[in-house]
């Protein structure tokens, strides 16, 4: 079995020392929050499109301490009616997972319009 965490877990700190706390705690690897609801403190989803270079250096990162990427995290919603940054931030987060590598990519379906006139998600529950 192996174990991770998802990189919000802990926000707060740098890179470099969620990684070190990260390899300290014997994880395999860590789902890196890109975009969507997350400030994504660890991944700057704009730089590191297209740029072999900054991607090369984050996989690195992970690489020294033995952990993995285990997969993007793009978190939102995508398919809120009136927020089209949430369905480009994780059109991003799959152009940059495939650029880099990285085989997963996790987000949340979000909420979609009822119709096409919906300026607010349709939330639907059964009772």
């Amino acid at each position: 079995m192996k174990l991770g965490f998802v990189s919000d877990s802990l926000g707060g700190m740098p890179l470099e020392d969620l990684l070190d706390n990260a390899a300290r705690m014997g994880v395999s690897g860590i789902e890196v929050n890109t975009c969507g609801w997350s400030t994504a403190p660890h991944f700057d989803l704009k730089s590191m499109l297209g740029n072999t270079v900054a991607q090369k250096d984050f996989l690195k990162a992970f690489s020294d301490r033995g952990l993995d990427v285990i997969s993007l995290n793009a978190n939102g919603n995508p398919l809120h009616p009136t927020d089209p940054a949430q369905g480009e931030g994780l059109k991003n987060t799959i152009r940059v997972a495939g650029e880099m590598g990285i085989k997963a990519v996790c987000t949340m379906s979000g909420l979609p319009a009822g119709n096409p006139s919906d300026t607010m998600p349709n939330w639907v529950v059964s009772s």
